[in-house]
């Protein structure tokens, strides 16, 4: 009866004689591997095993060279399977039968990229989750020697593809999560082969005028675009006629930006390279221009009652610039009308340096109007430290104001969670920028205990001073990128 239900339901198939038999293979759970076997004088080419259920498998048969195929799979789903194994259309007994996969509706994962792998190579494998579920519900933690990514794509088939790749070769630990549960056998160890030079050079590179010339004195600027490594994997070394140690700057979006100022003129060489290995054209060479110079403004100060406050307009004010170079001397001997460049605002305002020729210089200026004036200095087209500063014109105050302009301490102040008085911006502390050029900051929230903190939302955060409308980014670790 049975024999011809068979041979009604698969007319192409003839019903199974003595020469061919095979297992009937045990029952597993779910992961493991289902192994059974073929006996019968045939070849491998002969021989065809069907096996559907949950999913369609296709399983891998291996030729004992004894008048036997073993023949194995393993199920991502459990349930029930129909096993029909035929030699060229001779169903071979005992198939058809049931074989069964216990195990929970948990997602299962496949592919070679949780085994093997090889450096900076993209490695593959794909997730299977036993429900409808977000591209948002897949993570993907990978840990190892060095820095690694994995990108996800959703198949529009209910799985998932994932990519990634490391840096460095070793062992790396790819721990697997579906809504919040991990994979069947997660985690894996997978091994990535090679050497760290094996870093295509191609992948990372720079551009920027920084590159390319510099000019003493001045902020060059150039970024470079290295997606998916960890930042202190990053290297950028700048040696010549003097050594520059350039300011990196994270943009959070695969790229840097790198700022750096010559003191001295010549040839320079921008070497730049991820985890050792050199990017794109690196080493490049820069050609600096103009005469040495030895002043830092940064380490420049000002004193004096008139960067405080000045009684009344139309009468001179004054204060004192101390000039610096890099190791903190005194510098005496600059051109006050060219190297200095002092801007007071509002109203046509001039303002006048004479060198004492010890490294301070007498500044006076004669505002024209009363109000809050801002006044800029500048030296070599750097502010100095502070820079600009704040002076109330015509409040009445007295001349004999303290000499260092001060900040009055605030009481620390509390919105929503977060202290503004431990709150910072992160900032490159050379940060200089020209027109239509992009400014890139950090806000940084902070508790009452300095922890980072994100309890605010990014209408929380106002810049203004800005001719543009800000972008504010929350990268929802406590702080906050801004752009403009």
């Amino acid at each position: 009866c049975i024999r011809d239900s068979l041979t009604a339901a698969s007319p192409n198939l003839s019903v199974s004689n003595s020469l061919f038999s095979c297992d009937v293979p045990k029952d597993v759970n779910l992961g493991e591997s289902s192994l059974f076997t073929v006996y019968g004088d045939f070849k491998e080419s002969q021989l065809k095993v069907s096996i559907t259920g949950p999913e369609t498998i296709t399983p891998e048969i291996y030729d004992n060279n004894d008048k036997s195929f073993d023949v194995e799979f393993v199920a991502k789903l459990p349930g029930k399977y129909d096993v029909t194994v035929t030699v060229d259309g001779t169903i071979v007994s005992p198939s058809p039968f049931i074989h069964t996969v216990i195990g929970d509706q948990q997602a299962t994962v496949d592919g070679l990229g949780l085994s093997r792998g090889k450096v900076a190579t993209v490695s593959f494998f794909t997730i299977f989750p036993p429900n409808k579920v977000d591209k948002k519900d897949i993570v993907v933690n990978i840990t190892g020697p060095g820095q690694a990514t994995a990108d996800v794509f959703d198949n529009e088939d209910g799985s998932y593809d994932v990519e990634w790749s490391g840096l460095l070769p070793g062992e790396y630990t790819l721990d697997i999560l579906v809504a919040g549960k991990p994979v069947l056998n997660s985690p894996f160890t997978a091994i990535l082969e090679g050497a760290a030079n094996e870093i295509p050079s191609s992948q990372y590179f720079a551009e920027g005028s920084g590159l390319i010339s510099a000019e003493v004195g001045k902020l060059s600027f150039f970024t470079v675009y290295v997606k998916n490594i960890a930042p202190q994997d990053l290297k950028v070394s700048i040696t010549g006629p003097a050594t520059i140690e350039p300011v990196i700057i994270d943009n959070y979006d695969g790229s840097f930006d790198i700022e750096y100022q010559a003191k001295v003129p010549g040839l320079y060489t921008i070497d730049i390279s991820v985890a050792g290995v050199p990017i794109k054209d690196s080493p490049f060479k820069v050609n600096v221009t103009g005469d040495v110079i030895s002043v830092d403004p940064s380490k420049c100060t000002v004193e004096g009652s008139g960067l405080i406050s000045v009684p009344k307009p139309n009468e001179v004010a004054t204060f004192k610039l101390f000039v610096k170079d890099f190791d903190g001397r005194p510098v005496p001997n600059l051109n006050e009308a060219k190297d200095i460049v002092i801007t007071v605002s509002p109203g046509n305002c001039m303002a006048s340096a004479f060198s004492n020729n010890d490294g301070s210089y007498d500044i006076d200026y004669e505002p024209k109007q009363t109000g809050l004036h801002t006044i800029d200095i500048r030296i070599f087209d750097s502010p100095i430290k502070n820079s600009p500063f704040k002076v109330n014109v015509g409040a009445g105050a007295s001349r004999t104001a303290p000499a260092q302009q001060t900040t009055k301490p605030v009481e620390p102040v509390l919105v929503k969670n977060v202290n503004l008085n431990k709150s910072v911006v992160e900032l490159s502390p050379t940060a200089e920028y020209r027109p239509n050029e992009l400014v890139n900051f950090r806000v940084l929230l902070k508790d009452d205990t300095g922890a980072p903190t994100n309890g605010s939302d990014t209408d929380d955060v106002v810049v203004s001073g800005s001719a543009t409308k800000p972008i504010i980014e929350n990268l929802k670790n406590g702080s906050y990128k801004v752009q403009f």
